[in-house]
């Protein structure tokens, strides 16, 4: 195994990618930035164990021995779920350690695949986890790499439809509780969510749940998308899908019209007396 201890790693593509999904989060931007994922050289942070004989090659690389010992670091989030850390560049890696030999391999998403085989206790991969994020199960992971992007994999965000989109909107026949529940007690925690509608959507003959949520001025609404996408995955069944958007969209008003929302926010005392 070798590998460049001095390749200088720059993604100045996956990083605008990156930052246009999350400022307005679309299928086609998560199409786009799971494509510059694909081709991305990473910064991959490592413990190695180099022993005294190993010297630089001429190229500047280093040829690794069996005698070497190296693992991958992993970091927990907020669920004390593991996963792999990676970097689009040392300006980010130094948001997490700003150490000046900071030991790291450069790495593409294909070896966290293997990695990820070899690491059961691993939920995935997160880039740029102090930075603009985006956190990659396995099977995401899986389907970037195939380059077969699932419907399920691009559904978790703000939906994109232009004029010449043909939709149907309607009530689904099969209401389905848990998920709603589910809903209902993770938005008791957001108050900066004021309601939240259930409605079935058809778009090119594909059948989805739709959540159109109210959500105060000023807030990123992919975040709160991300949180729910999280909450209900143990309760959708297959080939069952849920997009998420805001009421304060043209589509998102046509959505709910006339129609009552399964979750409202509670007022508070002070808001009761004051009417608002």
């Amino acid at each position: 195994m070798s590998f460049n201890i001095n390749e200088p790693v720059t993604n100045p593509e996956l990083i605008e990618a990156l930052q246009a999904f999350n400022a307005a989060p679309s299928i086609e931007k998560q199409k786009l930035l799971f494509n510059k994922i694909k081709d991305a050289k990473l910064l991959a942070p490592i413990m190695i164990v180099i022993p005294d004989n190993v010297e630089k090659n001429e190229d500047n690389t280093m040829t690794l021995t069996q005698e070497t010992q190296l693992s991958f670091v992993m970091i927990n989030n907020n669920k004390n779920e593991q996963f792999f850390p990676a970097f689009t560049d040392w300006d980010e890696l130094r948001k997490w350690q700003n150490i000046e030999d900071q030991q790291t391999l450069v790495v593409n998403i294909v070896d966290y695949q293997s990695l990820l085989k070899d690491s059961k206790e691993c939920h995935g991969v997160v880039i740029n986890p102090f930075g603009n994020i985006i956190q990659i199960d396995r099977t995401i992971l899986e389907a970037i790499v195939s380059g077969n992007i699932p419907p399920s994999a691009i559904k978790e965000s703000e939906i994109s439809i232009t004029e010449d989109t043909e939709v149907l909107i309607g009530s689904p026949t099969e209401y389905p509780q848990q998920l709603v529940n589910a809903i209902c007690q993770h938005l008791q925690t957001k108050s900066e969510v004021n309601s939240a509608y259930l409605r079935l959507m058809i778009q090119n003959q594909q059948q989805s749940f739709l959540i159109v949520l109210d959500i105060n001025q000023g807030i990123n609404p992919k975040l709160i998308f991300n949180e729910l996408g999280e909450v209900i995955k143990p309760y959708l069944v297959q080939d069952k899908f849920v997009d998420f958007i805001t009421a304060d969209t043209s589509f998102g008003q046509q959505a709910i019209k006339d129609e009552k929302p399964f979750y409202k926010k509670k007022k508070g005392i002070l808001n009761r007396l004051f009417g608002k």
